[in-house]
């Protein structure tokens, strides 16, 4: 079972071909999933080498497009290769194959870690643009080769109208920051923001597992992860005030943070959204403690206390009716959450209980219940907190 989240856009995915160890296969889609059938004979544990052919007919990214409908296809700006492969679904011993529907409210991926090969060439002799993407980047010849060990989804961005920066952060990881030219002080301050908060959730969730990371303004709206590099839309860059207290600075925190609460520790982004975007959103706070601590009463009113949020933590991306509300249940109630876990059991227990629960389930998918067995053995009481904050 293959993801191929492209298949949702008519007409950009054309001349599919697959094949299993050589031989054509025919497989079956409902316009999200490639149901490829086994060979007759097939045994479980044997290696299976699948070749998935097809052209990618590139759309033009839509002046309205937000989050991941933003991240395959191009403006004048930029070509995005997100969501570009089929991707093989998770295997769950309890559940089987793990395929949820898409939601217009979040992703719906569990996305096993895989390692990853990637070369583009330019056609007809043409030099390539300024590539950035997940993983590190070599050149091969004329053409440019990308290698990633461990990776959720591999995402690459040609930038055919931006300006970049980099800087190498202590742990000695390549830091880009790729962004519109008219927004060079955002594009700076990005770029400040990632390298610092990578070296801050080293400390706090256990060192970042790749060579490089990009930050690259979308030339649309919101933002998107991706293992390595994730994108974060251009009105933030655009509203950029110089100061920390603004959405252009804790969202890139929130997406750099992504880099452990979904590409390090999978999860169900479907059923389970909140053990990632819980987990980013408090990291937000997590990055001004450390960096900007005088920020910290403003993220508190600004981003959680003035939209009062309500509903369940634990809710999937089917159960609200609209974006407010799975923000204000799963990303703020659950900031309180993770505070409210925090308090009960100090800094300390808490900061060891998120390594922890890294350590344990990097490269893995993780559950709640594996969250929550994390937090038992940190000493804390999940019962009092999941009472107050998910279903009974």
């Amino acid at each position: 079972m293959f993801n191929f989240n492209a298949l949702q856009m008519p007409g950009v995915v054309e001349n599919l071909s697959v094949q299993v160890d050589g031989a054509q296969a025919a497989p079956q889609s409902d316009g999200v999933w490639l149901h490829l059938p086994l060979p007759a004979g097939a045994i479980v544990g044997e290696l299976l080498t699948v070749t998935i052919a097809y052209d990618l007919v590139l759309p033009s990214i839509e002046p309205w497009a937000w989050a991941w409908r933003g991240t395959l296809g191009y403006t004048p700006a930029q070509l995005n290769l997100g969501d570009w492969y089929p991707v093989l679904a998770w295997h769950s011993a309890a559940e089987g194959w793990v395929m949820h529907l898409p939601s217009p409210l979040g992703e719906y991926t569990t996305t096993p870690a895989a390692d990853y090969a990637v070369r583009f060439s330019a056609a007809d002799g043409q030099t390539l643009p300024l590539l950035v993407g997940s993983g590190a980047a070599t050149t091969c010849g004329a053409d440019q080769c990308f290698s990633l060990h461990g990776g959720r989804f591999a995402a690459y961005v040609a930038a055919t109208g931006m300006a970049s920066r980099s800087t190498v952060t202590a742990g000695g990881q390549m830091v880009t920051s790729l962004y519109l030219p008219e927004h060079a002080a955002g594009g700076e301050a990005a770029l400040q923001t990632a390298a610092s908060a990578l070296a801050v959730f080293s400390q706090r969730y256990g060192v970042y597992p790749f060579p490089t990371f990009s930050l690259v303004e979308g030339d649309f709206y919101d933002g998107m992860e991706y293992s390595g590099l994730s994108f974060v839309g251009r009105s933030y860059y655009a509203e950029y005030d110089g100061t920390p207290r603004n959405l252009l600075a804790i969202i890139s925190a929130h997406e750099t943070a992504h880099q452990w609460w979904h590409t390090l520790v999978g999860n169900d982004q479907a059923a389970e959204p909140w053990l990632d975007e819980a987990l980013a959103t408090y990291s937000e706070l997590v990055f001004l403690e450390a960096k900007y601590p005088a920020a910290v009463d403003w993220w508190w009113a600004y981003r959680v206390d003035a939209f009062k949020p309500t509903g369940r933590v634990d809710g999937s991306i089917y159960d609200f009716l609209n974006f407010r509300e799975y923000v204000d249940a799963v990303y703020l109630r659950g900031a309180q959450m993770l505070q409210a876990m925090r308090l009960a059991i100090g800094d300390e227990r808490f900061f060891s209980f998120l390594k922890q629960y890294a350590a344990a389930h990097a490269g893995g998918v993780a559950t709640g219940t594996d969250f929550w067995q994390a937090y038992a053995e940190a000493g804390g009481d999940p019962a009092a907190v999941r009472g107050q904050f998910m279903r009974p």
